[in-house]
C-alpha cells in the first residue's frame, strides 16, 4: 500500500463506522491499508474492525500508552507514509 492509517481504538462503536467509511472512499494510487490497535472494547467494535481493517492488534487495556501503542501499529504498517489518526 501508498499510505497505512494507524487507529488506536477503544469502544468506538458509534463512530467507527463513518470514520471507516470515510478511509474507504479515499483514491490513492497504490491503495490505503489500515492498521487499528484495541485497547479492550466491549461494545462491538472488534466485530466492526475484523471485517474492514487490514491489520488488528490487540492489546490490553490496562497496557494501553498513547505513544508504544501507536509505535506498535506502525511498526505493523507495510505503506510508504503512515498517516496517525483517532477513531472520533
Amino acid at each position: 500500500p501508498a499510505i497505512s492509517v494507524v487507529v488506536p481504538t477503544r469502544n468506538g462503536a458509534a463512530t467507527l463506522p463513518a470514520w471507516l467509511d470515510a478511509i474507504e472512499r479515499q483514491q490513492v494510487v497504490g491503495g490505503v491499508e489500515i492498521v487499528a490497535v484495541d485497547s479492550g472494547s466491549t461494545d462491538g467494535t472488534l466485530d466492526l474492525l475484523t471485517s474492514r481493517v487490514t491489520t488488528l492488534l490487540r492489546v490490553a487495556s490496562e497496557a494501553f500508552d498513547h505513544g508504544t501503542t501507536r509505535n506498535l501499529a506502525v511498526a505493523r504498517a507495510r505503506g510508504a507514509l503512515v498517516v496517525l489518526t483517532v477513531q472520533d
